[in-house]
């Protein structure tokens, strides 16, 4: 048989056990990006008694998160390029569950916050690289479904998470540990939002790196003992595939140093005609996370404003009680603020959102299947 690239080889090995392990280990790999990502809601509501919370630290501590995996991102891609999916993957899981059990342990918010940052920080490439991950172990017919189905670990995040809230949080369980310090139910569900991430970790440790990686950094010899595992684990014969890659040699062109290519990189980004493209996938990508996890992170925090179901959710968001002012000023006086309020009894409706979620996805799976179906020319 003719040398031939990755695609060819993983078409020629065929889809079976090998790639379902991959599914597996991505699906609780994005998973767990998502149910970290959704407990910035939980805990601004949850600690608001605790550590006497004003609207601007609230505000601190919910954009926390986020702001550690906007900063990460600049690079994340570029670490991956040079060292590969799966070692930063799986330092970047290191590195989230670890500060994420340490911030569970916080006694003040701004230490709470800080370890917030530094776990968004890691989180960035456990929420962007798994796609990429999971595509590179998948012949290009197989991607685009494969992707949509795994997707589905989004969904089924918005549902553990309150599910996980229901079970720990009307019990109101407490571990006292000295006068002024215990440990409340928000810090035990922020350990078992986690576990979707301890089982990634041991998962992306019994997986090989990617081929298509490997290739790219000229290393035949390691992407070929990738494929064999695929082939292993799809109870196949190696010897009866016969297959020999070829040699990429159109790799990207060192510029010096990191920094360099990432300015080089990001210099290429703004130029045309990439430039145009590179901004309507921004307000794409941006359109579809403001309305999908932006939405899921604080829906539980907004259905949990009002429980009499006379309001709609544009009033209780633009009177919104999480976020307004402790002290408003009525005829010159200062008007007492309303009683602190840490608990959330609505967790039902996240859940119908997460079904609902899932739903879509479904949807979209379908309409990816179809457009494989029917648009050949363009795959």
């Amino acid at each position: 048989m003719p040398a031939v690239d990755v695609d060819t080889a993983l078409l020629t090995i065929g889809y079976g056990g090998g790639q379902v392990i991959i599914f597996v280990v991505s699906f609780f790999v994005y998973m767990y990006s998502v149910t970290e990502s959704m407990s910035a809601g939980y805990l601004v509501v949850l600690t608001s008694c605790e550590f006497d919370t004003s609207p601007n630290e609230r505000t601190l501590l919910a954009n926390s998160l986020l702001g550690g995996m906007v900063a990460s991102g600049l690079f994340i891609g570029f670490l991956a390029d040079r060292y590969g999916r799966k070692f930063v993957i799986r330092l970047a899981l290191v590195g989230a569950l670890c500060f994420s059990m340490l911030s569970a342990f916080m006694p003040e918010l701004y230490s709470l916050s800080v370890a917030r940052v530094i776990v968004g920080t890691f989180l960035s490439a456990v929420a962007s690289l798994q796609v990429g991950f999971l595509a590179e172990f998948h012949a290009v017919k197989w991607r685009p479904i494969t992707v949509a189905i795994c997707s589905q670990s989004q969904g089924l995040a918005l549902i553990y998470c309150p599910l996980v809230a229901m079970a720990i949080l009307p019990y109101k369980f407490h571990v006292d540990l000295s006068s002024n310090y215990d440990l409340r139910g928000w810090r035990f569900l922020m350990m078992l939002f986690m576990i979707p991430g301890w089982l990634a970790l041991v998962g992306i440790c019994l997986v090989p790196e990617t081929p298509h990686f490997l290739m790219s950094v000229n290393r035949p010899d390691k992407a070929l003992l990738a494929l064999q595992w695929i082939c292993r684990m799809n109870r196949k014969k190696w010897e009866d595939m016969d297959i020999t890659l070829s040699v990429d040699n159109s790799g990207a062109v060192d510029h010096g140093g990191f920094w360099k290519n990432v300015g080089y990189e990001y210099k290429l980004l703004f130029t045309k005609p990439e430039v145009f493209k590179f901004f309507i996938c921004l307000m794409l990508i941006f359109g579809i996370f403001f309305t999908s996890i932006g939405l899921g992170i604080w829906f539980p925090v907004i259905r949990n404003m009002d429980n009499s179901g006379s309001n709609r959710l544009c009033d209780l968001v633009n009177n919104n009680p999480t976020f307004k002012h402790d002290h408003e000023v009525i005829n010159g006086t200062k008007k007492e603020a309303s009683p602190c309020n840490d608990e959330m009894t609505n967790l039902i409706d996240p859940v119908y959102y997460g079904l609902t979620y899932i739903g879509c996805f479904i949807l979209a799976s379908l309409l990816v299947q179809f457009m494989l179906r029917n648009s050949r020319p363009w795959c």
